[in-house]
């Protein structure tokens, strides 16, 4: 049986240059990144009552693993992204779930634009990561 003709009639659609070079640009630092190695963990966002604008965040994260591949359970550092998944800035603040972020402090660079940001390992475990992102806003963040 032959799926019917209509199936493959769609409008003509331009390219956009511009969004397949972020695209080439992203799947090329996943992979010289090794982004996804890992346990991988789903995270909540929250806000405040006043914006609840964390509701248009999805996060999640892969754990470090070491060079034999082993994951230490709930173990910090990895990789951690977040999007913002609106037409509108969204605000909240991200629970990372690692068990051993407490008494140091730790370095997030986003590997999508370089930006690093300096953070509390007290606060990350207590209140979590505060994120603020444009509409369709995004973060690719390595943690150490």
């Amino acid at each position: 049986m032959r799926p019917p003709v209509f199936l493959s009639r769609r409008p003509g659609e331009l390219s956009d240059a511009s969004l397949a070079g972020w695209y080439r640009r992203l799947l090329a630092t996943v992979a010289s990144h090794r982004v996804r190695a890992g346990a991988w963990q789903l995270l909540e966002s929250g806000g405040w009552p006043d914006n609840d604008s964390c509701r248009n965040l999805l996060a999640w994260s892969w754990s470090a693993a070491d060079a034999s591949g082993d994951i230490a359970d709930g173990a910090a550092g990895g990789h951690l992204v977040v999007v913002n998944f609106s037409a509108e800035p969204a605000q909240g603040r991200v629970g990372l779930g690692w068990t051993d972020l407490r008494g140091r402090g730790w370095t997030l660079t986003d590997l999508l634009d370089d930006r690093v940001f300096e953070r509390s390992g007290d606060e990350l475990a207590g209140q979590g990561l505060f994120v603020a992102l444009p509409p369709w806003g995004c973060h690719l963040l390595a943690m150490r």
